[in-house]
């Protein structure tokens, strides 16, 4: 399984990209967590100056995945109907 998030250095720059073109490189949340950490190592690193986020492919990103936020709140209403049952 790929990188949902890829993370390159060059001469001070951090280039985060979304790696998700199959999805128009929408949000699940996976790639949240993932753009989070990319976010914190720039944000902690003194060596990089400039951040640059793009998406692979020809869509930079059509914003959440709806169908991973759905799947996994599905999931989470079944499982707390079987336990109220």
């Amino acid at each position: 399984m790929s990188a949902l998030v890829n993370v390159e250095f060059l001469d001070g720059i951090q280039i985060i990209v979304i790696n998700r073109p199959e999805a128009r490189n929408a949000i699940s949340v996976e790639t949240a967590h993932q753009l989070s950490a990319a976010f914190d190592e720039l944000d902690a690193r003194d060596d990089i100056r400039i951040g640059i986020l793009t998406g692979a492919g020809a869509t930079f990103s059509s914003g959440m995945d709806l169908k991973d936020l759905h799947r996994r709140v599905s999931a989470r209403l079944l499982r707390a109907r079987a336990l109220a049952a």
